[in-house]
This record gives C-alpha cells, sequence and structure tokens, in this order.
C-alpha cells in the first residue's frame, strides 16, 4: 500500500509540473558583407566584438559568414576567400573557409542559408543581413570586391524560395532583419513575407554604429522562450540605446513589422492606388498632385549630390495623396489602419515622425531604376501610375501591368463576396453603360462617373473600391495611356515682379500660369553672387517662400542672409520639405575627403541641426557611417561656379577652415554685393526651368531690389 501510495504522489507530481524536454534553441544567421564599411571603418568586425560581448548561452548559435571587403580589421578574415564562423557560449570559432564569390548575388545567398539550414537549424530561427542598403530599388549587401553589386529583392526571393520551395507551410525564420539602410520598405515586407513572422528593418540611413547586438542577444540568453514579437522589440530598443550612446538617435528609425499582416495590407495598398491611377487617368493634372505628395512627405536619402534612394514614408503619402484627391480618398483611413496594423513597434529620433515602412516614388525620374522596380516583380497600381507619368511604358504593358494586378485582386478575394459587391455596389449592367458611356462621350467622363461612386455607409471601402474595379476594368484599360513627354521650356526665364507687399516691404513674385501649373510640382529658388568679372558663384537652393498653389502665386522671404558653418558659408541643397523640418545637404571635403554634411532645419526650435557628415560612395550608396562634427575638423567649403560665357556650373574650393570649439551652422548675414535670385520650377517628369534673374543689393543692413 505504501508503494502504492509512492507511485501515486509522483505520477500527481508530474502532472502538475510543467513539461520542458529542454529550453528553446535559437540560431541566428548573420549574412555580413563588410563592404567598404568594413575596410574604411572596420564597423563589421567591432559588431562581430559586439555579439562576443553578449553572455553565452547554450541554447543560442550565431553563424556569420564573411566577405565583400577589400579588408578585414580583425579575426584573421580574409578578403580574398569567403568565410563561415560558429559563435557559440563566447567564442568565434572559423567553421570554414570557401573560394571567393560574390556576396551581392543571391547564388552566394542561396548556398549560405542552405548551409545554415541543413547543419544549424534549430527551434527557432533569425536570419539577418548586414551592409549597405538602398531601399527597394537598390536592395542590399555591396560587395566591395565585385563592383559593389548588390542583391535585388528578386534575388533575395528566388535564393529563399530555392531553398523552402515557393509555398512555405511552415515559415522558417521567426525574424529577419536587415541590419542596413533603407530596407524597412513595404517591397522588402512583402518579399519576406513568405518566410519569417516579423522583419526589423531601418526606413532611413542607419548610422554608423547599426544594431547593438550585445544588449539585444542578452535579452534573448536571459529569456529563450520568449516570443518573436517580444526580441524584435529588443532588437529595436537595443538599437536606439546604442544610437543614444553615440549621439546618432536624431534622425534614426527601426521599425518591427508583423508579415502576418502583409498580405491583406498590400491588397488594399494596391486598390488605394487604382483609385488614384484613376483620377490621374481621368485629369492627368493628378500626377502632379501625388509628386507633390511625394515630394512633402517623410522621405528618405533623396538628393541631387548624394543619389536617390526613391523612398518616401507610406503614411505620410497616403494621407497626403488622400488630401490632393478631390473628395478625401475613400479608402484613406482603412489604409492607414492596415498599415497601423503591420507595424507593430517602431523607434524614432525627434526628427523623424515616420509612419513604420516606406514605399516607392521616382523621384530621380529615372527610366533604369524604374526598370529594376518592374525586375523585383512586386508591381501594383502605384507602379504602373508611375509608368505612365514618366512614358515609360507603353499602353500595351500597361493594360499587362493591369491584367496582372486586377487579378491578383480577384484571387485574394473570395467569388462570394466580389458578386456581392458587383451586384450590390456596381452591377455588370453598369459597367456596360460605362463602357457605352465611354465610346458615346469619352473615356474621362466614365471614368469620372466611376469616380462619384461612394461607399455605402458601414460598407468596407477597401472592397468597395475593389468591386468598383474589378467589374469595370475594361473601361479603365481603355484609359491606360503614356504622357508624352512634358516640355516647360515656355517657363524658361518666366517673369518675375518686383511688387510691395501689405507691410509695405518689397518683395519678388513670380506667377505660374494654370495650363503650366498642373504639371509643376515643385518650387524653390536658388541664390547666387556676381563677382567683378561677371563670374556667377552659385550658393545653392532653399525653399523658403510663399506658395499660393491654387493661384499659382510664388513670393520670395529674402532677408539678406545664408547659412554659414562657423562663420562661413556654404553651399545648400534643399532635400526635404516637412511641416516641422527642412532637410538640407551641405557638400564639402572634410578632413581631406569628399562629403556631404546633413543637417535640418527645426521651425519649432528655429535652428539649424547639424546630423553630421557621410562620405561620398563610389557605389552611389548612402554611406552608413555618420561622422559627427567636432572642434578641429578641416573643412573645405564647396561652390557651384560658373565663368562669364559659360553656360553650365563647376564645382569649386572655397576656403578652408578648422572648426571652432563653438561652431555651429546658423544664418549669417550676407556681404555687400549683388545677388542673383532666380525661382525654379520642376515638373513631374523630372525637367526643370529656371525664372528670369532678379537682382538684390546688400549695403550693410539695406536690401535693395533692382537692376544690376
Amino acid at each position: 500500500m505504501r508503494i502504492l501510495l509512492m507511485i501515486l504522489v509522483f505520477v500527481f507530481s508530474m502532472l502538475c509540473t510543467p513539461l520542458y524536454a529542454h529550453a528553446a534553441s535559437w540560431s541566428v544567421f548573420v549574412y555580413m558583407c563588410g563592404s567598404d564599411l568594413e575596410t574604411n571603418y572596420g564597423a563589421a568586425t567591432l559588431d562581430i566584438e559586439e555579439m562576443l560581448n553578449a553572455e553565452p548561452s547554450d541554447e543560442i548559435t550565431v553563424i556569420i559568414q564573411t566577405g565583400g571587403a577589400l579588408q578585414w580589421q580583425n579575426f584573421g578574415i580574409s578578403s580574398n576567400k569567403i568565410s563561415r564562423f560558429i559563435l557559440k557560449n563566447g567564442e568565434l570559432s572559423k567553421l570554414s573557409e570557401l573560394p571567393q564569390a560574390n556576396m551581392g548575388d543571391g547564388q552566394t545567398l542561396y548556398e549560405f542559408i542552405k548551409f545554415c539550414q541543413k547543419n544549424y537549424a534549430a527551434d527557432h530561427q533569425v536570419l539577418l543581413f548586414w551592409d549597405h542598403g538602398g531601399g527597394s530599388v537598390f536592395g542590399f549587401a555591396n560587395d566591395q570586391n565585385f563592383n559593389f553589386d548588390s542583391i535585388s529583392l528578386s534575388e533575395f526571393r528566388n535564393a529563399l524560395s530555392s531553398v523552402y520551395g515557393d509555398n512555405v507551410k511552415n515559415k522558417p525564420f521567426e525574424i529577419i532583419g536587415f541590419d542596413t539602410c533603407l530596407m524597412a520598405t513595404v517591397d522588402t515586407a512583402a518579399s519576406v513575407e513568405p518566410f519569417a513572422h516579423y522583419m526589423v528593418a531601418s526606413q532611413e540611413v542607419e548610422p554608423g554604429n547599426g544594431w547593438q547586438y550585445t544588449l539585444w542577444l542578452n535579452s534573448l540568453a536571459e529569456n529563450t522562450d520568449q516570443s518573436a514579437i517580444q526580441l524584435g522589440k529588443n532588437m529595436c530598443d537595443a538599437y536606439f540605446e546604442g544610437c543614444k550612446e553615440t549621439d546618432t538617435q536624431e534622425a534614426a528609425t527601426l521599425s518591427l513589422v508583423d508579415l502576418n499582416q502583409i498580405s491583406p495590407m498590400l491588397k488594399a495598398w494596391n486598390i488605394f492606388g487604382m483609385y488614384a491611377l484613376m483620377q490621374a487617368s481621368e485629369d492627368d493634372s493628378f500626377y502632379a498632385a501625388i509628386g507633390r505628395a511625394a515630394s512633402r512627405s517623410e522621405n528618405f536619402s533623396n538628393s541631387k549630390s548624394g543619389g536617390y534612394s526613391n523612398m518616401v514614408d507610406m503614411g505620410d503619402f497616403i494621407t497626403r495623396v488622400s488630401d490632393a484627391s478631390q473628395d478625401r480618398h475613400p479608402a484613406a483611413d482603412e489604409m492607414l489602419k492596415y498599415l497601423q496594423d503591420a507595424v507593430v513597434y517602431q523607434v524614432s529620433g525627434p526628427s523623424h515622425h515616420a509612419s513604420g515602412l516606406s514605399c516607392y516614388y521616382p523621384f530621380d525620374a529615372d527610366e533604369n531604376s524604374y526598370g529594376m522596380m518592374l525586375e523585383n516583380g512586386l508591381v501594383n497600381s502605384f507602379i504602373l501610375t508611375y509608368g505612365l507619368q514618366h512614358g515609360f511604358i507603353d499602353g500595351d504593358t500597361a493594360n499587362s501591368i493591369l491584367e496582372e494586378i486586377t487579378d491578383n485582386d480577384e484571387n485574394n478575394t473570395s467569388s462570394t463576396q466580389s458578386n456581392s459587391l458587383s451586384q450590390q455596389q456596381v452591377p455588370q449592367d453598369n459597367a456596360v453603360n460605362f463602357i457605352a458611356n465611354a465610346v458615346n462621350h469619352g473615356i474621362n467622363s466614365a471614368l469620372q462617373t466611376l469616380l462619384n461612386q461612394k461607399p455605402e455607409a458601414g460598407q468596407d471601402p477597401i472592397s468597395f473600391i475593389q468591386g468598383l474595379v474589378n467589374s469595370n476594368v475594361s473601361v479603365i484599360a481603355q484609359s491606360l495611356k503614356p504622357m508624352e513627354k512634358l516640355d516647360i521650356s515656355s517657363l524658361e526665364n518666366n517673369s518675375v515682379e518686383l511688387i510691395e507687399k501689405k507691410d509695405g516691404s518689397p518683395a519678388l513674385e513670380m506667377k505660374i500660369a494654370a495650363d503650366a501649373l498642373k504639371y509643376i510640382d515643385s518650387v524653390r529658388f536658388y541664390l547666387a553672387t556676381l563677382g567683378s568679372n561677371n563670374e556667377v558663384t552659385v550658393f545653392g537652393d532653399d525653399i523658403d517662400m510663399d506658395q499660393d498653389w491654387d493661384n499659382g502665386i510664388f513670393r520670395d522671404n529674402f532677408n539678406g542672409t545664408w547659412p554659414a558653418l562657423d562663420g562661413h558659408i556654404v553651399f545648400l541643397e534643399t532635400t526635404a520639405d516637412l511641416e516641422d523640418y527642412n532637410y538640407y545637404s551641405i557638400p564639402v571635403i572634410l578632413n581631406g575627403i569628399k562629403s556631404n554634411i546633413e543637417a535640418l532645419y527645426d521651425f519649432k526650435a528655429e535652428k539649424y541641426v547639424v546630423l553630421g557628415a557621410r562620405r561620398i560612395n563610389s557605389a552611389g550608396m548612402p554611406d552608413k557611417n555618420l561622422i559627427k562634427l567636432k572642434s578641429g575638423d578641416k573643412i573645405t567649403t564647396l561652390m557651384q561656379k560658373m565663368n562669364n560665357g559659360e553656360q553650365d556650373t563647376s564645382e569649386v574650393q572655397v576656403e578652408t577652415f578648422a572648426l571652432s570649439k563653438n561652431w555651429e551652422l546658423n544664418d549669417q548675414e550676407l556681404p555687400d554685393g549683388t545677388y542673383a535670385y532666380m525661382f525654379s520650377m520642376s515638373d513631374i517628369q523630372g525637367n526643370e526651368a529656371l525664372s528670369d534673374v532678379s537682382f538684390i543689393k546688400i549695403k550693410g543692413r539695406d536690401i535693395t531690389y533692382g537692376e544690376m
């Protein structure tokens, strides 16, 4: 009886005790393309040191593949071979060395993932990428040994599909993360979605400190049973803590994206864009409204001097496109909700109010980069819209894309719902009537009729627009035609008048006629000074003016000052025009190396903030290393000059100085002289025209407008 009682007690205790066969195991696979970040700064090996400094754990294995740099600074890593390491219990051991290969090639990525999955599979897996990033267009992992070749999103998807198949039932990764710049995009999320539950990436150019590996690996070692969402939050928090330690948090961003929410968001994004496409097809001036929405939204790394990522904040863009619609876009609020559901956590510095994901807009008006977006294979209604706006695609291609994206919509929606919508809101008879109306009265009239349709109270606006589109694809297809190449040469030397403002002060005013204004998406001004031999020195551009877009009236706010760094006038390029901030790029030679200083003007604080400087990268990618300016740094200012009779400007060095102890960037009164002021107008296809030149004379505190 006693033995039976002991057995019962043991069985009962086993039933009441949680059964943990073993603590959860984690494998972290790091694809580390060192590139010039390692060659110049040793940034990759510094992050390996951070991994080594993390608390050891039997349950955590880190596999690192290195390559892509001309020189590695530590750990005996070869620049002529691909190396694989295992980091286990605080020790780094070399697994193997392979022949030199291009880290910017999808095949190299495929071989790494296949090796990891075969040999180091775990209960939970994380895949991380380390290097430069170029957003949806240019991808990531730029191999310095192979002309900075990079992995495109299509290469990324093909590599993972080759390992796991096209229809992945059980996603192999808890998190796929990008310790790279600019990769928190809707297109990246769509590419990652089949293979992971969450994505961690940055919308902005990451500072050189990158992710803080010690902190988040410590958090994982402390609790290997934590959820993927908690680990993702820890990654974000650790990154931002590292940015604060290095004083690079001002513009830092990092997002945690729930990839299970991406499919419905992508469907909504495509439907949202279809409505914009119909508006642009009905009235092509709406292309300019989209362009203005993009240029006034938070955007990331877009400048003439530094290159274009063509990335713009998705949430800001949605709101501004909606506000530009004839009536507020019926699906805007729902679209923003889908976005908010997808971005479950994010960290950002005070100079960004970003939504967590970026989207594509062709700021560079470049057909090659647009072609790269098509090659990525993530085509949606906005990609179609931009192709028509710039004339990059013909009518047949446009209709092929339309057929593809509307078929995708139909596949993503149950036939019951689709039929119910078409019968309830847009009957097929109506579609026939619209087509007949298009034939008799023109496509625009039919589109306007479609746009006048509104969802009923309580009806889901995304489903409503989808039903509208699916029932009237023929009408939309007939409306698709590429815009002809625009010619705004008629705006060259556009007249500028000297007017008197209400307070009695003078101002320069330019008017743009309505027929030309409909295609203009940006107006700014250039300031230059005239030398004794008619030599022109251009100070750059700014957007500080009164802008009345409804009436096409633009008026200067010139007050006789210009930004100066430690008392030295600098060349200025406006890179973003936002509500709270203007962003600027200032080309200089910093300690002997050509660089761009990044700065912003904070309207609330009424002061400039210098974020740091980035070297000009030969690959055209934003340099991840943000150099903080300090006292003693040697600065050479650069300006654009034009000699008498020349048509084009050339960059010249102006003056060299060392930053003082209390240096700052601020507006400084310009020296006495004659200055030239010109309005610059750009259209939705990237063409630019300059107004008449107006002359401003400064003598002491007196500013006079008039002839030269």
